[in-house]
């Protein structure tokens, strides 16, 4: 930009001189602004009239512009220059250095002197401009406006402005919180003078003294350029325009009912709403009672009569009224409130009984649950709360009787708590408490006591007299500790007796049920049911039927039972067990038992040892069921046979007592045990393979009578089975073996085939006698690995393995074998020792000599030992690849520089290096490799190749000394680094090195500081001097760049440049020009934590900000915000910005809690030397923006309202509003709390008075209507304005602000009786004179009411029979009874009618016709229920009813009388009739029976007397029901009877199935053959393979010759008798046998050795080693035997 002096270049003042005065001639002059070619055709002229020219400048022009006056010809006598700069003169030229001028202060002339005598005046024109601020020559303090008018305020606000030219220009504006205001602004005022121009503030808005009272007005000056600003608070004058303002208004009151006369109970205060004027007040009360007053001046409520609750209505204890408050001065208007004063309850009564007592009852001994007292026990507490609350227990006056058996209980809360009036029950909880036989009455006291004073007592006396019933059991006085014992012959005859008798008692006295009415039964017999009896009445047991012995076995164990006779239901029994023993007769037969499998024997050679017959071939044993048998068991060498090949050996040449025997030993009394031993010679198979022996067993002690039983026998087999004698042998072993390392366990390795050339043996293996045990193992002839197996271990196995059969004694043989291991790479490469940490010179670069080197080795061999060293990429952290590398083989580390990598320890002091050592290493892949890494650390070592280097430069100021600091004063001291690590690289020395000056614009001339090395806190630090020729920095104030430079110890320096401030001195305090001290300010509820206190003003809000100014300048001006003080938690929730005066909000506000703060506010500068500071003192009031619901102090309360009246009023708890909490209703933020309906009976009730808890019914409500019963209303409380009606709620049961209100409607007498039909009853000739026919009923809903009754027209007859009488009957008026006045007759027929009425206490009055029927014996028709005459009288009526409507004809009860016992209780017997209303007639009692027998008509009645009346009916007429209970029950038996037998059924079967399953399967597991055969025999040639047929070997037995063999037909087989094997083969069950010996289909033929081919068995079956016998030398089959009787 260019300055006023280019400017000046281009305009050239041409100014002439005109010479006539003095003789001197003046050359042409001009001027121009140096460094410009002159201009000489511009003359400097003279003004006219003078020797003087002028040149204009702008002011505040750049200092040191040269002027420079030019002038032709020769230079005149006393030719000489002057001016304010000194000049000089040379050649024509004089040079003039113009300084920077303010035209405010500078407009001296520059006098150029042309010769002695005379001068030439050049005057220096200053032009102005506009370069200073306006300012305020006057300003009030404070000013007045009343508030309500308009106009301009004559108080003037004055200002003017340096620069003259911009006075006239000034402009003035108002602003409120820096915008423009809506209220005022500035209009032009009276000018004193031209250097001043002033305003006045127009009113162009009226003032609202009662909206804002003080107004904090900004005016604003400006020149168009500059503002200037000041504050001036304006002062609304308040206008008497507001009627008073409630300013303490107590709208709800309570006070105790015990408050004495004269105590003020309230106080009203109201102020004047003009709050600037305040005039007294004066109270008036309206709608008041005669209990309080109101003083009209102090608006003291005071209590002029003394109020008892209890006693006085609610009128009483709950009013409402107004208050009414108005100025003295003005009565015109005024305010009122609504009032709502309660009285609250004192505690002036006890807990009271109703009646005073005794209260007693008759009750049956082992009652439990509630008892009944002939009175109510009722207790009554007129207080109300905790003051009427009271708890009950029971005091037992006899020491001896346990307590906690008796409880007394509200019923209602289910404890012993009451309050007010409770009804009391008493209950007994042990069924063993009320025991007639331990005492016959129970006393005891009822104590009441207060809970809220428990010197508030009353007791009240109780009697428990007991009944006896019968609750003990009958008792076996003579029962033996382990039962009744007795024994009986089983050849006893019938009607024989047991020798036993019962001695038996009963505890009960009542002859009923006591020891007279027992009586036995016998109620378990066993087997022995139908056999025995018992006496009732004697309990003598007696034998009715013959008994066997051996059928029974055991003892059988009988129960009797023992009962009372109080009905067979009510009695009660006890039982007993009675062992009955059974004695023996020997009349049995003999029972022989034999094996039911063919029993193998293994065949031998050669004549045994003497004596040795050791060899066992079959155990069999023989019983006898009877006591004392005497048995003898032998074989029958007569009918025995010897077997070969199924051919039977008649004609032998061996005796066969040579090859077996029999021994015999008993096993006690009832068995004898048999063994069959092998002879003098062993069996021989080439002999005979197998034997049928003949078996005996006799008893020789069998009765005389019993001979033909005296004998039984039976059928033994036995097989003659093969030798073994042949070792297995390995078939074609593969002796080539190899194992893979460090396979899982299981690998298969090889697999073995063995063969066993002996008949049905089976091959074991094992392995033993290896080199390495436990690594290989055998399973089903696998060889396989047991273990992982390390290469690196063992390189090679070498084992046996053994071949067992199983024969006896089993043969064996081994093989050697030899497993070689496979090697696998599964070693990882191990690190060896080095040093994980190396270190390389810093600036090192690319060499071949390494500086470090790594290691390591691998277990495994060849190619999988060797170790590959690689560097992987993640090792390139911060660029490491770029500057090492590794030799892959040797794992030398070397430095290699790529690219611009270098080693700087300035910028890392260290790399970390990741070396991969990787075995079978192949480039490209890692398949097939094991890895193995290391972590080193290559550390980089300093040398000084840094400068130091300074951290602070010229951006901020360094240093700001006083303007005030002397000469060789320390102002700081700088810090330069070297960033070298060794200490000697980085130890630096500092040195002053230039100084220039930034402000001013002229450079002192002179050093102000100096810099010394010192130290600080052990470093070494630059001290900045103050130079010390320099007393005090004044006039020197400004900034300054100091350039220090810093070398280290090889000549490295640096340079750093820091600016110096010099400060000024503080001397002026901050002035806090908002807010102003004592101002209130409103603040929201919702303020957002952590931001700026919001403060309303009107409808808007802005933020509260400190504004404060200082007239210091630079950083003595810099003020800062702080909270000293205040009340309340103001620390914890306020904070202010210390710079900007933004108040900020630390924690959520909460009205409820805390309603006002207080903060003291501190405004400080940063001034030196000294800070000052001011404070304000301001108010912060919590507005609720979250608005807490109001809440009832309870959840239910009740309202009674008298029925067909409207516009009733009950009043309910109010709410209360936590948002109130520190406020009064009256207060700016006072919530007020609205009530309205939103649920329930919203059209009969409503809320008038929205702020009231007052309800209106607003329909007469009626206590009959069922629509009126159980009534409520939900009332809502809230306080968001009573103006919008909120909608229905559903929810109120988790809501505090709705009360729910129930509604009692009392009674009012408005009912009618009411007959609800006709009266109709009978007669019958049972009748006499006196008797009662039937009592009228009417029905009145009223309460309390009482009703008359009376017969209203004349007695009419139907039948001349019954005319002769004119008054028939008599009607008591108070019970409605109805008496006949004569004796009636069987002869009289017809009915009687007339007209009855009803009449209640306030005269309203029902009538009816009745008819009472002459009725006979025919007529009558009996009921009979379950039920006692107690409970079935009261319901006569509704019994009536029932039978009416299912029968259609009027039923009349005549009467009730009590029936037999049924059940558990007793019994009612209703005698009744039916009438045909249609012919007015009697119906017989058989049309009613006919009536009843339709469909399920009586099953139906049945069930709608229990469920409606809980009556149970067990009769109708002559016909006996069964209840329907007791049926349901039957029906319930039945069905778990018949479940359980099916259940058993299905229990049987399947067990049955299982076990012929089981049976059939191991039959057909016997007829099958096996894998392994014996020796190559001409049978196997011929294509057979017999199962368990004894073929051992070929020979000469004819039926193994193919050509010779002769089969003989199995009848028995072959026929459908009863064989299992009949159809087996189509069983699914067995047909997978084909699997078995790994699926052999050979030629099978199944042979019977007794009948030959047996068809039943298929080819497809199979032999199954399991059923092999573990014994020595009998191998068992799943052959059968019969004995000699079965076949």
């Amino acid at each position: 930009m260019k300055t006023l002096w280019n400017i000046l270049s281009y305009i050239i003042l041409f100014l002439k001189l005109e010479y006539s005065y003095c003789q001197c001639t003046f050359p042409d002059l001009w001027l121009e602004v140096a460094d410009t070619n002159p201009i000489s055709d511009l003359n400097l002229t003279f003004r006219e009239g003078n020797k003087a020219a002028v040149v204009s400048f702008q002011e505040n022009n750049e200092a040191g512009v040269i002027l420079t006056l030019y002038y032709a010809g020769d230079r005149g006598p006393g030719f000489s220059v002057t001016s304010m700069q000194a000049g000089s003169c040379s050649g024509g030229i004089c040079a003039i250095s113009v300084p920077m001028l303010d035209f405010e202060i500078n407009q001296t002339p520059l006098v150029i002197a042309i010769c002695e005598f005379e001068s030439v005046t050049v005057t220096v024109d200053l032009q102005d401009v506009n370069d200073n601020e306006p300012f305020f020559t006057s300003s009030p303090s404070r000013m007045n406006y009343p508030e309500n008018e308009e106009g301009i305020i004559e108080r003037q606000i004055c200002g003017s402005d340096l620069d003259k030219a911009d006075v006239p220009k000034l402009i003035c504006s108002v602003l409120i919180n820096e915008i423009q205001s809506q209220n005022f602004q500035m209009v032009p005022g009276q000018n004193s003078n031209g250097n001043e121009k002033c305003f006045k503030i127009e009113v162009f808005k009226a003032l609202d003294f009662e909206e804002q009272t003080t107004y904090l007005l900004e005016i604003v000056l400006s020149d168009g350029l500059f503002n200037a600003s000041t504050y001036v608070p304006l002062i609304v004058e308040d206008r008497p325009d507001q009627p008073p303002q409630w300013s303490r208004f107590p709208s709800i009151i309570s006070f105790p009912e015990d408050t004495q006369v004269g105590h003020v109970i309230a106080v009203f205060v109201a102020r004047d709403g003009d709050l600037g004027i305040n005039q007294p007040i004066r109270y008036e009360l309206r709608e008041g009672n005669e209990n309080i007053e109101l003083n009209p001046e102090t608006g003291d409520l005071t209590l002029v009569k003394q109020i008892d609750r209890d006693v006085n209505g609610a009128e009483s204890y709950v009013l409402e009224f107004e208050i009414f408050a108005i100025e003295d001065d003005d009565s015109s208007e005024g305010i009122t409130g609504d009032v709502l004063m309660t009285v609250t309850d004192v505690n002036d009564n006890i807990p009271t009984f109703s009646s005073p007592g005794p209260y007693a009852v008759l009750v049956p001994e082992g009652t439990v649950g509630n008892i009944i007292f002939d009175q109510f026990i009722e207790v009554a507490d007129r207080d109300f709360g905790i003051n009427g609350s009271y708890s009950a227990e029971i005091l037992l006056e006899d020491p001896e009787v346990a307590t906690g058996k008796l409880q007394i209980l509200n019923p209602f809360t289910g404890t012993a708590k009451g309050s007010q009036v409770t009804n009391y029950s008493i209950t007994c909880i042990d069924t063993n408490f009320l025991d007639y036989e331990f005492r016959t009455e129970i006393n005891f006291k009822v104590k009441v006591t207060e809970d809220a004073d428990t010197t508030h007592v009353s007791e009240a006396d109780f009697t428990i007299m007991l009944e006896d019933i019968n609750d003990n059991y009958p008792v076996f006085v003579n029962k033996p500790p382990d039962g009744y014992k007795v024994a009986m012959s089983e050849a006893a005859e019938v009607g024989t007796e047991f020798d036993i008798d019962f001695i038996v008692e009963d505890a009960d006295v009542s002859p009923e049920f006591g020891k007279e009415s027992l009586r036995f039964e016998l109620i378990f017999a066993g087997v022995l049911e139908g056999k025995i009896n018992i006496n009732q009445i004697t309990g003598k047991m007696a034998l009715i039927q013959t008994v066997d012995r051996e059928q029974i076995l055991v003892v059988v164990n009988v129960i009797v039972s023992l009962y009372d006779m109080e009905g067979k239901n009510g009695s009660l029994s006890t039982e007993a067990t009675v062992a009955i023993t059974i004695t023996d007769v020997n009349d049995e037969q003999p029972v022989l038992t034999l094996p039911s499998t063919v029993e193998s024997l293994l065949e031998g050679f050669g004549e045994l040892p003497p004596g040795d017959n050791s060899i066992v071939v079959q155990e069999i044993f023989a019983t006898d069921p009877d006591e004392e048998p005497d048995l003898n068991m032998f074989i029958d060498w007569l009918d025995t046979k010897f077997y070969k090949n199924g051919i039977v050996l008649s004609d032998v040449d061996f005796s066969p007592q040579d090859f077996f025997t029999i021994e015999t030993s008993k096993q006690g009394v009832n068995r004898i045990d048999g063994k069959i031993r092998v002879g003098k010679y062993k069996a021989d198979r080439e002999l005979f393979d197998s034997v049928e022996f003949v078996l005996v067993v006799e008893d020789r002690n069998t009765d005389q009578r019993y001979l033909d039983k005296k004998n039984n026998s039976g059928i033994l087999q036995l097989r003659i089975s093969d030798l073994n004698d042949n070792a297995p042998e390995f078939i074609n072993p593969n002796l080539n073996l190899s194992l893979i390392e460090e396979q899982e366990k299981g690998q298969q390795i090889a697999q073995f085939r063995v063969e066993d050339k002996d008949f049905q043996q089976i091959v074991t293996l094992e392995i033993n006698d290896c080199n390495e045990p436990g690594l290989l193992e055998i399973n089903n002839f696998n060889l396989l690995s047991a273990t992982k197996v390390d290469y690196e271990t063992v390189t090679s196995i070498t084992c046996n393995i053994t071949a067992t059969d199983n024969g006896v004694p089993s043969l064996s043989s081994t093989l050697e074998i030899t497993v070689e291991v496979v090697d696998i790479n599964d070693n990882t490469p191990i690190w060896d020792d080095f040093s994980l940490r190396v270190k390389v010179k810093e600036n090192t670069n690319t060499s071949n000599s390494p500086f470090h080197q790594v290691s390591a080795t691998d277990a495994d061999s060849g190619k999988f030992g060797e170790v590959t060293y690689v560097l992987p990429l993640q090792s390139n952290i911060d660029g490491a690849l770029d500057r090492f590398i590794i030799d892959q083989s040797s794992g030398e580390i070397f430095v290699e520089l790529n690219g611009d990598a270098i080693l700087d320890y300035e910028t890392k002091t260290s790399y970390q290096l990741t070396i991969n050592a990787i075995d079978n290493y192949r480039e490209g892949t890692l398949f097939g490799s094991n890895i193995n890494t290391t972590v080193i650390v290559v550390e980089l070592e300093d040398v000084n190749d840094n400068p130091p280097v300074f951290s602070s430069q010229n951006k901020t100021c360094a240093f700001s000394p006083l303007e005030s600091v002397t000469g060789g004063q320390q102002i700081g001291f700088v810090i330069a680094t070297d960033a070298d690590t060794l200490p000697e690289n980085t130890e630096v020395t500092y040195y002053f090195k230039d100084l220039t000056a930034v402000s001013p614009t002229a450079n002192p001339g002179k050093p102000l500081f100096n810099v010394e090395t010192g130290e600080n806190e052990g470093n070494r630090v630059g001290r900045i001097l103050v130079a010390p020729d320099i007393s005090e920095l004044y006039g020197y104030y400004g900034n300054y760049i100091l350039t220090v430079e810093g070398k280290n110890r090889d000549s490295l320096s640096g340079e750093g440049q820091f600016l110096i401030c010099v400060q000024d001195v503080n001397d002026n305090e901050p002035n806090i020009t908002f807010p102003m001290q004592g101002a209130s300010f409103s603040v929201k509820e919702g303020n957002p934590v952590g931001q700026n206190v919001m403060i309303e003003t009107g409808t808007s809000s802005r933020p509260l900000v400190v504004v404060a100014h200082d007239d210091d300048a630079g950083e003595n001006a810099n003020i800062f915000f702080s909270l000293i003080g205040g009340s309340g938690s103001w620390a914890s929730t306020f904070e202010i910005e210390q710079k900007d005066g933004n108040i900020i909000l630390n924690r959520e506000l909460d009205p409820t809690v805390e309603r006002k703060y207080a903060l003291v506010i501190q405004a400080r500068d940063n001034g030196v030397p000294v800070i000052l500071s001011s404070t304000v003192e301001i108010e912060i009031v919590i507005l609720g923006e979250t608005n807490h619901p109001p809440s009832f102090p309870s959840k239910t309360e009740t309202a009674n309202f008298l029925e067909n009246h409207e516009n009733l009023t009950q009043t309910f708890k109010p709410a209360e509003d936590i948002d109130n909490n520190g406020l009064d209703p009256g207060d700016e933020f006072y919530q007020q709390i609205c009530y309205f309906i939103v649920g329930g009976a919203e059209t009969l009730f409503e809320i008038r008075d929205k702020t009231k808890p007052i309800i209106y019914n607003t329909q007469a409500l009626d206590r009959e209507s069922p629509e009126h019963q159980g009534l409520y209303v939900l009332v809502l409380a809230v306080d968001t304005g009573c103006d919008i009606e909120p909608g229905p709620v559903t929810d109120e049961e988790d809501r505090l602000d709705i009360v729910r209100i129930n509604i009692i409607v009392d009674d009012e007498n408005d009912e009618t009786p009411d007959f609800r039909g006709s009266v109709t009853a009978g007669l019958t000739p049972d009748y006499k004179n006196g008797d009662e026919v039937t009592t009228l009923l009417a029905y009145d809903p009223d309460l309390n009411d009482r009703i008359t009754y009376a017969i209203t027209s004349e007695v009419e007859a139907s039948d001349p029979s019954i005319s002769d009488y004119a008054n028939p009957f008599d009607l008591n008026p108070n019970t409605g009874v109805l008496k006949v006045l004569f004796t009636p007759t069987a002869s009289m027929t017809g009915y009687f009618s007339f007209s009855v009425s009803a009449t209640d206490l306030v005269g309203h009055v029902g009538t009816t016709n009745a008819k009472i029927y002459m009725v006979g014996s025919e007529n009558e028709y009996l009921m009979v229920f379950d039920n006692d005459v107690k409970e079935v009288e009261p319901l006569r009526n509704e019994v009536q009813a029932i039978f009416s409507d299912f029968l259609k004809k009027r039923c009349n009860i005549q009467k009730v009388l009590p029936g037999p016992s049924v059940g558990i209780g007793n019994s009612s017997e209703v005698t009744s009739h039916f009438v045909d209303e249609v012919i007015n007639e009697p119906i017989s009692k058989y049309e009613v029976q006919r009536l009843l027998s339709v469909g399920n008509l009586t099953r139906e009645l049945q069930t709608t007397l229990r469920d409606s009346l809980g009556l149970l009916l067990t009769q109708l007429g002559p016909k006996e029901l069964l209840p329907q209970n007791q049926s349901e029950q039957l029906y319930m038996v039945l069905f778990y009877v018949t479940a359980i037998i099916l259940g058993i059924l299905v229990v049987t079967i399947t067990t049955m199935y299982i076990m012929k399953v089981t049976s059939l399967k191991r039959q057909v597991r016997a007829l099958t053959t096996t894998q392994f055969g014996s020796q190559d025999s001409g049978l196997n040639r011929a294509g057979l393979a017999l199962p368990n047929t004894n073929k051992f070997a070929e020979g000469a037995n004819p039926v193994w010759n193919v050509d010779e063999r002769k089969v003989q037909p199995d009848n028995a087989s072959l026929s459908s008798g009863d064989s299992v094997f009949i159809g087996v083969e189509d069983n699914p069950e067995f047909r997978n046998y084909g699997n078995i010996n790994n699926g052999y289909t050979g030629n099978i033929q199944p042979m019977n050795p007794m009948y030959g081919n047996n068809p039943a068995f298929d080819t497809d079956t199979g032999f199954d080693a399991e059923d092999l016998s573990d014994d020595e030398h009998v191998v068992k089959s799943n052959f059968s035997f019969k004995t000699r009787t079965e076949l």
